[in-house]
Order: structure tokens, then C-alpha cells, then sequence
């Protein structure tokens, strides 16, 4: 590759446990280790990966808290950064985006999605106009072909410069023993692995519950972003509380087993902009039942059932449905997987990403 590449993360934590720290680290620390690319760094002062050497890293003072005044002040700080750097391919997730520093660059603006509802749109103005300040300056890198439809309705962009990058899948789920249900300590009808918040929608498939006729064990394993007492509340209220176990956080090889201990995967979110855990759980041949989105139809297409997400009632039909053919043969399990392996694992993943940005 020609151009550097330099990756501006300042909402980077070495400490953070989120998606996007996860495809950072699993796409970037290849390319750095397999010497893919020239590699530069910019992350927030003691957030430096330890997979990439200090010269190679640059490391700038912010407090994600410090409000919008904090953020304009960073945002000079990189635009000075940035013009002293020799030209190269700079992705940024950072806003506001210091065009000034990135107007010598091939400026890629890292956008996983945008929230359209009503609520999110009033509150994303300002993002969404410094997206569509891109549509003459620089390129969108983002996560589905689903958002890369949405961000060209929303921010009235060019498809052309929008790059797709998927989510990769770990190898420890990729390689974990399909339909082995003996290394878990208790199994589960249903399991749903979800943060706490409302678009999740851990509410309707509650009230799917009763619906389903015979009684089913539910698991959910998830972060509490805050929604979790509504949901308990809701399960008294319906008093289901010996049908729903709430799980805490677990290694990724611990997760392959539950994934596999359990019958059916469900994913009845209002809004996703991928939706990794449906393909985790067809990596460990578990059928998945899920909303209806767009982006899980595009992610998963046949490999899945597929119901209203905003109706308990359509919610309770799918699942009953799938429980009552739950069990996929040995070949169709590996099928699923290698449907995965060949869309979603990292090294391919890395491979198309680069290839289009040589393209730039």
C-alpha cells in the first residue's frame, strides 16, 4: 500500500468492552503484526494498544466527559497533528471532525450507523450535517450494506464513497464444538445476549413468553445500560421470574457453550447496525429466530426465521414455531458455520477492507 494508514480513535479505551474496540483491535492489530500496511496510530493519552510499538502510536490528552467545549479543543489539537503528517488515509471516528488537519488526507470517517427515528434524529443533527459536510471531501467507512443505505437516504451522500466493512466473528466461537451441549452447566430454551436498553426490546419478547403455550426457559446475558429494572419489573408483573435467568458476563469460550447449550437464539432488537450475536450463534449452530430488520436479513438471509418485532404476539408464533424444529442436523450446524467462516472471519474481513482502501 502506497499511503499510510493512520487511525484517529479518540473514543478508544484499552479498558472498554464494546464492538467497536473489538473490530479495532482485531482488524488493525493485523494488519500491524502481518505488516499489511504502514500503520499510525492516534488514540487518547494511556489508551495505547499493547499489540503496537510507542513510535508507532501518538497519544493525545482527552477526557471523554469533558463536553462539547472538550471535544472543540481536541479537535484543534488533531487538526494540527494531522497537517504536520505526511499525506495518507486517515480514518477517523472522532466528531467534531477536524477537517482543517484532514483536508491534506484521504479522509475515511468511521460511521458504524445512524439513528433515524424521530427521537435520535433531533438529537444527531450536528453528526448528521458533518457527515453530509463529507459529500464533496472524503469517504464513509461503515459496518452493513444496510447502513450504507441509510447514510446515503439520511446524509444525501455518494454510494460510491461509502466503503462496507463487516463485524468479524472471534476464532473461539469459529472454532468451537458445534452442538455440544454437555459442557454447560445448565441448558436453555431461549437465549438472548443483548445490552440493557430500550431499542434491544427485551420488553416484547417478555410478553411473548406467556404466549408461547408451554412454559420455556429463558436466559439473558447482557451489560445494564440502565433498562434492566424495567424488564425485572415486567417479569414479576407477568410473574415469570422462575422462567427468565439473568446471566453475568462471560469468557468468549464460555459464550460459545451457551450458545450451543441452547435451543434457540433470539434477537428481537428494534435497531441494530449489524448484529454480531446472530452470527455467533450460527457459527456455533444454534437457529436463530430475529426481528425482521434489514441488516439481520442481510447478515443472516435464509439461515434464520424472521418475525415483527414490535408484536408480542408474532414474537411468541416464530419462536414456538422454531422450538418445535429446534434441533439442526450435524451438516446443517456446519453449513451454518461455514456460511459464517467465509463471510465474517477477521482475516477476510481485513483482505476486502484493505483492497478498497487501496482503491481510494
Amino acid at each position: 500500500m502506497e499511503n499510510k494508514i493512520v487511525i484517529l480513535s479518540m473514543y478508544y479505551r484499552n479498558n472498554s468492552i464494546t464492538a467497536t474496540k473489538k473490530i479495532f483491535d482485531e482488524v488493525w492489530s493485523r494488519v500491524y503484526n502481518k505488516n499489511l500496511a504502514k500503520l499510525l496510530l492516534i488514540v487518547p493519552k494511556g489508551n495505547r494498544p499493547d499489540w503496537i510499538a510507542k513510535d508507532s502510536c501518538i497519544e493525545v490528552s482527552y477526557n471523554n466527559n469533558s463536553g462539547f467545549l472538550g471535544r472543540l479543543n481536541v479537535s484543534k489539537k488533531l487538526n494540527h497533528i494531522l497537517w504536520n503528517l505526511p499525506r495518507s488515509i486517515v480514518i477517523n471516528d472522532f466528531f467534531p471532525v477536524p477537517f482543517t488537519g484532514l483536508s491534506k488526507h484521504i479522509h475515511v470517517q468511521f460511521v458504524p450507523h445512524i439513528y433515524t427515528s424521530r427521537e435520535s434524529w433531533l438529537r444527531h443533527i450536528g453528526f448528521i450535517q458533518q457527515i453530509s459536510k463529507m459529500r464533496n471531501s472524503g469517504y464513509v467507512l461503515t459496518i452493513s450494506e444496510t447502513s450504507k443505505k441509510e447514510i446515503v437516504d439520511f446524509c444525501n451522500l455518494n454510494s460510491k464513497n461509502i466503503i462496507v466493512s463487516y463485524c468479524g466473528i472471534s476464532n473461539v466461537i469459529l472454532q468451537s464444538k458445534v452442538i455440544d451441549k454437555s459442557s454447560y452447566i445448565k441448558n436453555y430454551d431461549v437465549l438472548y445476549v443483548a445490552t440493557f436498553i430500550r431499542r434491544k426490546n427485551h420488553m416484547n419478547l417478555i410478553k411473548a413468553l406467556p404466549m408461547i403455550g408451554t412454559p420455556i426457559k429463558l436466559a439473558l446475558l447482557g451489560k445494564d445500560l440502565g433498562y434492566r429494572t424495567k424488564v425485572e419489573s415486567l417479569i414479576g408483573k407477568l410473574e415469570l421470574q422462575d422462567r427468565v435467568d439473568f446471566l453475568e458476563p462471560v469468557s468468549e469460550s464460555e459464550l460459545a457453550n451457551l450458545y450451543s447449550c441452547s435451543r434457540i437464539f433470539v434477537s428481537p432488537s428494534l435497531r441494530e447496525g449489524f448484529g454480531m450475536p446472530v452470527v455467533e450463534a450460527l457459527a456455533t449452530g444454534t437457529p436463530v429466530v430475529c426481528s425482521n430488520l434489514p441488516v439481520f436479513r442481510e447478515i443472516a438471509g435464509s439461515w434464520a426465521s424472521y418475525f415483527d418485532p414490535e408484536n408480542p404476539v408474532s414474537i411468541a408464533r416464530v419462536l414456538k414455531s422454531s422450538l418445535e424444529s429446534s434441533d439442526l442436523s450435524v451438516n446443517q450446524a456446519l453449513a451454518a458455520r461455514e456460511y459464517v467462516k467465509q463471510k465474517f472471519s477477521w482475516d477476510t474481513i481485513v483482505g476486502k477492507l484493505l483492497a478498497q482502501l487501496n482503491e481510494l
